[in-house]
């Protein structure tokens, strides 16, 4: 891990510390999801929450290089896409252990590894199961692997934008 990755990493920790969503977020949003997809968001923890608007947000500036992406999509898409993790009861370490090596985690802290493996890599897809919307699904499976040339612009702003946050 470099130095900027560690940066990056520590920021997410204090956001996740220090998580909050407010009733004005909620409102923007609304004129994206409907509203059983506001439900759908709201049974999120509070730092889920917070990771999809800080996602949304990022969004809102990266779409602008994809003006071919259908707008309404992708931001329903930056919303939902970590709707799975809902599935999951997680600590704060089990966050932490999501983002360390895999080994480490295996040795290190054996007792948690297949539930820290299972919500890390199982989310995507529970949260696709979990979405309605068909145009999305296929995206917030995928929100982790790589952006691909031949990706849909919207599934491009979600991976984009996801990593950067």
């Amino acid at each position: 891990m470099n130095i900027f990755q560690l940066i990056h990493r520590m920021g997410q920790f204090k956001n996740a510390l220090f998580a909050k969503v407010n009733n004005e977020e909620i409102s923007e949003i609304s004129q994206y999801l409907d509203a059983d997809e506001i439900s759908l968001f709201l049974s999120m923890s509070i730092i889920d929450q917070r990771h999809s608007l800080d996602v949304f947000n990022t969004s809102k500036t990266i779409i602008h290089d994809y003006p071919d992406a259908n707008v309404a999509l992708t931001f329903k898409a930056v919303l939902l896409h970590d709707v799975g993790k809902s599935k999951f009861d997680l600590s704060l370490l089990d966050r932490i252990l999501a983002t360390l090596p895999k080994k480490l985690v295996k040795r290190a802290f054996f007792w948690k590894y297949q539930h820290v493996m299972d919500y890390k890599y199982l989310h995507p897809s529970l949260s696709a199961e979990m979405v309605s919307n068909e145009a999305i699904k296929p995206w917030v499976k995928v929100h982790y692997d790589v952006v691909h040339a031949e990706d849909p612009p919207e599934l491009k702003v979600l991976k984009i934008s996801d990593s950067l946050n």
